[in-house]
């Protein structure tokens, strides 16, 4: 299958590392009409476009999901490296990358050498991504409907609740109360 990108949060990278993100929900980019409901299977195996039914209107609009059973998931994340070490020199630039969403204290290595600003998740190159995921299912959900041991799931805890998280993070283009979004749910499959 392919390779897709995700991009998660900081306290989303930090459940990865310890082993307790198994689900994400992302946005659908196109929200339905008021009044659509999507049903729980796709309409075509190759293209995972889902149907949906209106309760008025004999119409049925397609959705595209964004990723597929058997995708690979890498997650980016901010990022910096060292200055002093020439690009094409990758083994050395890995054992100098540092990650924004570490909690180690990142001011003391960054006073001692030359590393760059913190770079954003987009520029982020493959070699330096420590977060892998395989996509075991993918399907259609209110976002307000998420159940709490989804919530657990998503790497939530009682310092980064979902939905705060959630609105946080898309509250202008998708609010939580007509939201609706995929729910990917993924297994680990490798971590540097």
């Amino acid at each position: 299958m392919a390779e897709r990108i995700f991009y998660p949060a900081p306290w989303q990278v930090r459940a990865a590392l310890e082993g307790r993100l198994k689900l994400v929900y992302v946005p659908m980019q196109k929200q339905p009409a008021e009044g659509v409901t999507y049903r729980g299977y796709y309409a075509d195996e190759d293209t995972h476009l889902w149907t949906a039914s209106y309760s008025l209107i004999d119409n049925w609009p397609m959705a595209k999901a964004p990723f597929a059973p058997g995708d690979t998931l890498l997650g980016k994340e901010a990022w910096s490296c060292r200055t002093d070490i020439a690009d094409e020199d990758i083994e050395r630039l890995r054992h100098y990358l540092l990650y924004r969403a570490d909690t180690t204290d990142h001011a003391f290595a960054m006073a001692r050498h030359p590393y760059s600003k913190w770079r954003s998740p987009v520029h982020m190159p493959h070699w330096a991504v420590r977060i892998k995921f395989t996509v075991k299912a993918v399907s259609a959900v209110r976002v307000r409907k998420v159940t709490e041991e989804d919530c657990r799931l998503t790497g939530a805890d009682e310092y980064h609740p979902f939905q705060e998280s959630f609105e946080r993070r898309y509250w202008r283009r998708y609010p939580w109360n007509t939201a609706w979004g995929w729910r990917v749910e993924m297994e680990q499959c490798e971590q540097r």
